[in-house]
């Protein structure tokens, strides 16, 4: 029907065009979706189940006179008790980060009391690109 000037719906001109503009959008925006940003977050993630498992097996055991520690160097994280590595199902530690992740601030132990309380403090991952904050009553996030 020529003449119709209530046509329903886009040419094709606008759908090509706005294939090619999602196109380019795409291809600028996936070099900012790095594999290292994933394992950043894979690593903050990894260091807060270490949190939580030191704290866990603090207030497991039967004595107040050992606590657990969690060592946090530059490039790994350890939960021990009575300074043996602590292993169990499902939870290998040492726990060491891939390339490209290191602790930059956190760095020292962190010792967990039969209630699973330690001290307060924030972990940093890469200056500060992903951190992990620790209160003092055990909880980290």
């Amino acid at each position: 029907m020529p003449g119709r000037k209530n046509a329903l719906g886009f040419s094709l001109i606008e759908l090509v065009t706005i294939i090619v503009v999602l196109g380019a959008l795409a291809f600028f925006a996936m070099p900012r979706l790095r594999v290292s940003d994933s394992s950043l977050l894979t690593s903050r993630d990894a260091i807060i189940a270490a949190l939580s498992h030191a704290q866990q097996v603090a207030m497991a055991r039967d004595s107040a006179a050992n606590p657990v520690t969690l060592v946090a160097t530059a490039n790994l994280i350890e939960v021990r008790e009575n300074g043996e590595v602590v292993t169990s199902p499902g939870a290998e530690y040492p726990l060491t980060f891939p390339n490209g992740v290191s602790i930059t601030g956190g760095i020292g132990t962190l010792d967990y009391d039969k209630l699973g309380r330690t001290a307060a403090t924030a972990i940093s991952l890469n200056n500060g690109q992903a951190t992990v904050t620790v209160e003092a009553s055990g909880y980290a996030y």
